[in-house]
């Protein structure tokens, strides 16, 4: 959308002088979506009294002693991070300029906070859609060498006009400001396709601020809707965690429940017999005539005390009197039972909710009881990290684009920049697909799902360290029969090739592992040409 005048974009202010619907709707949603998430608000927003059923005072002791459900959702959402660390993505930059070329990899280097773009989606980018689905990823830029993201609450926004996860338009809140001689008035800022307006609120006048209004590079508003799933006939957007925020409630409801039942009931009650006190022998008195005073060990109440909570028994006064308890003094133990059954009700909480997120159960390891074991089906985990890769990977192309365009200095005609994300997800710890590898190669398994889970344990394995991801996978690559054991190879082909098995390592520790696959493989032929078994050598059965 773009406005020829700035009449036109006068009264497409005045059509949002009262704030649309759907918007108060997205943000009512922003707030209760960030008290879940990020906990903020949360007793506020989650915690309020259960009319009919609970006393102010047990409402107001409940609301002091919650604690938000940040860390559920932490664990919850854990394996996202493998959208940004799985391996096998590509980058692509073929802009002709080889000045833009270079100013489009330092921008995208440094994209923010002297962070790469992929950084800053990774720490910024999910957590965001989840917590303001309608918010924006918008693209500011000072002067010629200064252009950065920056995030816009969907509270920072008036309106805008959709078109898929892009917008034709944006208009935003006004902001309050004073002329020079302290005159209030509103100020706008409204977006197109191809200017950054700026106007000028006084009652009901408008103008526009020519100073502050300019010409932008972008071809559109550079601007990124958060989330681009929509509930069906509206226009708010609902976050990735919009199947599981009713169970999030739930927890979080439940947790505060349970949080003030362990504090009410949580403690032994003791109990004891009533003493007499020793000071005074029950008379509550010391001294005599002039002297006589309340004792001061009991106050005058002829019993022992005790500092501690304690519930006194009256003695048995003769045989007619009912015997309470067995014992001089004793204790009656919290209601385990209760509160056994609360902590299983929110492993089952969160179970539910993990599974609902991921499409899959996981099984606990070792002592271990929350959702944070290992999946017991990991491909519907993978085919959630491949929607979330591809989101993300879509934003990262598009937020490049603004920076392509800018670079430019407006649109291009065609895009020379293209980012791909991995796809090798590692889910698994390296010691469950070393297992799976082994009881593979046990079973006969083929070569190529023997090489795909020696692959995928090496990438587990060496996942924060590409040196050694690399010397480990060209091993695996130039070893003979890396599959099979000496005496495997024997039986198979002979002593001949066997011996090769012998000799691999010999030649590994002293090879250069810095060097290529191709000049590895050339060494090791030639090694292998050079150390021929001797004739003399037997590998018996």
């Amino acid at each position: 959308m773009t406005f020829n005048t700035v009449e036109e974009v006068i009264a497409e202010i005045q059509k949002y002088q009262k704030t649309p619907s759907w918007v108060i709707t997205a943000r009512k949603k922003h707030v209760y979506l960030n008290a879940l998430v990020t906990g903020k608000d949360f007793n506020k927003v989650l915690i309020t009294q259960f009319e009919k059923l609970e006393s102010s005072d047990r409402a107001i002791a409940r609301d002091k002693y919650s604690k938000d459900i940040r860390d559920l959702v932490a664990r919850i959402k854990e394996a996202v991070i493998n959208v940004f660390t799985a391996s096998g993505g590509t980058n692509k930059n073929d802009i002709a300029n080889k000045v833009h070329r270079e100013r489009f990899d330092e921008a995208m280097t440094n994209f923010k906070g002297q962070k790469s773009i992929k950084h800053y989606l990774s720490e910024n980018y999910f957590q965001l859609l989840d917590v303001d689905p309608n918010g924006l990823i918008f693209v500011e830029y000072r002067g010629e060498e200064d252009i950065y993201p920056t995030y816009k609450s969907i509270n920072d926004i008036r309106y805008y006009k959709s078109n898929g996860q892009l917008t034709e338009v944006v208009i935003f809140e006004p902001t309050d400001e004073m002329t020079s001689s302290n005159t209030p008035f509103k100020e706008w800022r409204v977006v197109d396709d191809k200017k950054d307006w700026r106007i000028k609120q006084v009652g009901l006048d408008f103008t526009e601020i020519e100073e502050k209004t300019f010409e932008h590079p972008f071809g559109m508003p550079p601007a990124i809707i958060l989330s681009e799933k929509e509930i069906i006939g509206e226009e708010v957007r609902v976050p990735t965690i919009n199947d599981i925020t009713n169970l999030l409630e739930f927890y979080a409801i439940d947790s505060s429940i349970q949080t003030i039942y362990k504090k009410q009931n949580g403690f032994p009650i003791t109990y004891r017999y009533v003493q007499t006190c020793r000071n005074c022998k029950g008379t509550g008195k010391t001294g005599a005539g002039d002297n006589e005073k309340a004792c001061s060990r009991c106050d005058g109440g002829a019993k022992s005390k005790d500092v501690t909570d304690i519930i006194e028994i009256e003695t048995p006064r003769d045989k007619d009197d009912p015997v309470l308890a067995n014992d001089l003094a004793g204790f009656i133990s919290p209601d385990l039972a209760t509160i056994t059954m609360h902590d299983e009700q929110m492993t089952k909480f969160e179970d539910r909710a993990d599974a609902t997120y991921w499409g899959t159960r996981r099984v606990a390891e070792g002592t271990n009881e929350t959702a944070t074991g290992r999946f017991i089906d990991v491909q519907p985990v993978i085919n959630k990290l491949s929607y979330l890769s591809n989101r993300v990977e879509w934003v990262h192309n598009q937020l490049g684009y603004f920076v392509e365009n800018y670079i430019n200095g407006g649109p291009v005609e065609k895009t020379a920049i293209q980012f791909t994300y991995g796809k090798r997800f590692i889910i698994e710890s390296a010691d469950t697909i070393l297992d799976k590898y082994n009881e593979a190669v046990k079973a006969g398994s083929n070569v190529t799902i023997l090489d795909k889970l020696l692959d995928e344990y090496l990438l587990a394995k060496y996942q924060n360290n590409l040196t050694n991801l690399t010397v480990a996978q060209n091993k695996r690559k130039v070893e003979p029969y890396v599959h099979n054991s000496e005496q495997d190879v024997f039986d198979r082909y002979g002593a001949d090739e066997s011996y090769k098995k012998v000799i691999f390592p010999k030649w590994w520790n002293i090879v250069d592992h810095s060097k290529d696959l191709m000049q590895l493989q050339s060494d090791w032929d030639a090694y292998v040409v050079a150390n021929p078994k001797p004739e003399d050598k037997t590998v018996s059965n």
